[in-house]
């Protein structure tokens, strides 16, 4: 299993979103002035679980914040993204999938900057493997029985 970053779950909802609506830019940032058609990503607070003594699980929280220039086009992609996430139950990442736990949307609101907006939460959660550190190994045995001393490698 190779370990997941950040970078990898940013890319993943990036392709699920832009896959879909090509029309959108997923952002890893968030601009001092949002295009049209811009959608910030952020991940909020977040936890770990144990399984079991090898696996954890990683509960993550995304926030997605989307901007549109009418309220029309807002109210069309907040059912669209609504269905999205409604349909997905887990997306790509890596070498491992990213499951989808639940989703939620808010309000159509408009922004200081006259762009329509809402947002999206979405919850979801992913293995992850462990990792065991091993006990260095004796290099040299040194026995010494009836005054004769053996070397053992």
């Amino acid at each position: 299993m190779t370990k997941i970053t950040l970078d990898n779950e940013y890319r993943a909802l990036e392709s699920l979103i832009e896959g879909k609506y090509p029309t959108l830019k997923v952002l890893s940032y968030n601009p001092v002035e949002p295009n049209v058609n811009d959608v910030v990503f952020e991940l909020l607070p977040s936890s770990t679980e144990e399984k079991n003594r090898a696996i954890v699980e990683r509960l993550r929280t995304y926030q997605l914040l989307f901007y549109f220039d009418k309220t029309t086009t807002a109210m069309t992609f907040h059912s669209n993204i609504d269905a999205l996430f409604e349909e997905t139950s887990a997306f790509p990442c890596q070498d491992r999938f990213i499951k989808v736990l639940r989703h939620s949307m808010s309000r159509i609101f408009a922004t200081t900057g006259g762009k329509q907006a809402f947002f999206c939460i979405v919850e979801a959660s992913y293995h992850s493997g462990r990792t065991f550190t091993q006990a260095p190994k004796m290099q040299v045995i040194t026995h010494k029985m009836n005054g004769i001393e053996t070397i053992i490698n």
